[in-house]
């Protein structure tokens, strides 16, 4: 078993594919538009309509990330509220990167900042092989965990 997917609900595709694309790689595999009796079935709304990007890694062994924008007449129009860490539910998804200084790197150069200053080393006594993780913080407030995981030889 794996996962097959995270969905991402959004009021701007452009500027979630701007984040996972510049910073972490992600490639787009398919844009279209969702739309029919099948897909209002699934999501119980009436004459539902849109966008689905998705976006995947080059490892086709990975979970893509798929967005979805609805068109104006579907948003609900609720703002998403400010991310906090020790909130309820879910919280981030964490993409294992080969460079995580890199990664932090381009997020900067992009305008996207880290949740905190500086990257953190997850104690050998929890994690033998090592884990550098930083939370970026990307378009309306979603969290990311870039993390380098078995950095360490042992």
């Amino acid at each position: 078993m794996k996962i097959d997917h995270i969905n991402i609900v959004t009021a701007d595709c452009d500027e979630h594919i701007l984040f996972f694309t510049k910073v972490f790689g992600f490639k787009i595999t398919l844009d279209t538009t969702l739309e029919g009796e099948w897909v209002e079935q699934i999501m119980k709304l009436k004459n539902i309509s849109s966008r689905v990007i998705f976006l995947e890694s080059s490892n086709k062994d990975d979970c893509r990330i798929e967005l979805l924008e609805f068109n104006k007449e579907n948003k609900n129009n609720i703002k998403s509220s400010e991310n906090k860490i020790n909130s309820m539910g879910i919280r981030h998804f964490a993409v294992d990167v080969d460079n995580i200084d890199e990664i932090v790197k381009r997020a900067k150069r992009y305008n996207y900042k880290t949740y905190s200053h500086k990257i953190s080393e997850v104690p050998t006594s929890i994690l033998p092989n090592g884990k550098k993780l930083i939370y970026i913080v990307g378009p309306e407030g979603i969290l990311v965990e870039a993390c380098q995981v078995g950095y360490l030889d042992i």
